[in-house]
């Protein structure tokens, strides 16, 4: 007797994802039953104008003041859930993120299917590097970093709290049963794809470090969001396998013609103001043009119009910083110093969740893994 296959369901939260919006839901309606989406979109792109397309969506909407991350994520886990008790595959992704085509000719989808309520799937996080044909490894993975969890569901285990609430989390419950970690399958990451994009969002992040979660040091901040300017890691081809025919330039096409401003960009405008310039002056978010940002920004009426945008005082210590952070971004010695002599400015997530996860890897290859 065979097996009834539990149903697939993809969770995602997105704020104006539109650039890659046709080629997730493309993807994710392939081998999936149901895609529940948070949206948070501010109108700034065509995000929303996607979900009627597709049948298996099943969007939520929230036009009020922004939900922290974490709750959102959360809502969707357990919206799943509600919506579908008893056992099923939840897929929880970001908006920039699809499952590899070769999912369904895959034994490993078999196995993720049949496997037990209370598994934890990790999958490879592959980071694609400003185009799909190639990908950045920047960890001992075989791909990269074993980033990414799916989660056969038993409608007990619950999500822990990871990190910094809303801005730092895990997406799937942590206390498995039983754990599967997949070679075949990976998880495929757009956000190098779009770059301009890409450099708002790790802007926001910096000034969201130092506005609001105020743990890490200048040093710190820029170590840790300045990973994607090391060039010491090596750039090879993707596997073909992990493409479809449909939507695998498109994405890019839409990247390129996206929209120039990002809510992240207004993010970053709203702490300024609230802040000032003084307290991001060592930050590396000020080679963006802000200018015709602030420009946009007003035209749009999403900043007040008497707002004065102007840029830190030029200091010869602040050229000299970013100079000195340049140029040993590669040099492990000198992080590990940095790290030992400065402690407490890096005492924020001293054990990334994929370091841990990467461990734990290794502890089940040395135990001869069935994968």
């Amino acid at each position: 007797m065979n097996k009834i296959r539990p149903p697939v369901i993809v969770t995602t939260v997105v704020k104006d994802e539109g650039w890659m919006m046709p080629a997730f839901l493309e993807n994710a309606s392939s081998y999936s039953d149901h895609i529940i989406v948070f949206d948070e979109s501010t109108g700034l792109d065509d995000t929303r104008s996607y979900y009627k397309r597709y049948p298996k969506v099943i969007p939520f909407f929230n036009d009020g003041e922004p939900i922290r991350y974490d709750i959102k994520r959360n809502f969707t886990f357990n919206k799943a859930r509600e919506l579908f008790p008893g056992p099923k595959l939840i897929v929880p992704l970001d908006g920039d993120e699809i499952l590899s085509a070769n999912l369904k000719d895959s034994d490993e989808w078999d196995q993720v299917l049949s496997s037990q309520p209370g598994t934890l799937i990790h999958l490879q996080w592959v980071n694609l590097w400003h185009e799909h044909t190639r990908y950045k490894v920047d960890c001992p993975g075989q791909y990269g970093n074993y980033n990414r969890t799916l989660w056969m569901d038993d409608d007990t285990s619950q999500i822990p709290d990871v990190g910094e609430k809303g801005f730092h989390m895990v997406y799937t419950p942590l206390t498995a049963q039983k754990e599967i970690w997949l070679k075949d399958i990976v998880c495929l990451h757009y956000q190098f794809c779009n770059w301009n994009r890409m450099e708002s969002k790790h802007r926001y992040y910096r000034a969201h470090e130092k506005a609001h979660i105020r743990k890490l040091s200048d040093l710190a901040i820029w170590r840790i969001y300045g990973h994607f300017q090391s060039t010491e890691a090596p750039i090879n081809e993707s596997e073909r396998k992990w493409f479809a025919d449909i939507n695998d330039y498109s994405i890019e096409e839409k990247a390129k013609s996206s929209f120039q401003i990002t809510y992240y960009d207004l993010l970053v405008l709203d702490y300024i103001r609230e802040f000032g310039v003084e307290l991001f002056e060592y930050q590396d978010i000020w080679r963006a043009p802000w200018p015709e940002i602030v420009r946009v920004a007003k035209n749009l009426k999403k900043i007040p119009e008497d707002f004065e945008f102007r840029f830190p005082s030029k200091k010869i210590q602040k050229k000299l910083w970013e100079l000195y952070l340049r140029e040993t971004i590669d040099l492990d010695l000198i992080r590990n110093v940095e790290r030992k002599v400065f402690r407490k400015g890096f005492n924020y997530n001293p054990r990334p969740l994929s370091k841990v996860l990467w461990e734990k890897f290794e502890k089940l290859k040395a135990l001869k893994s069935p994968l």
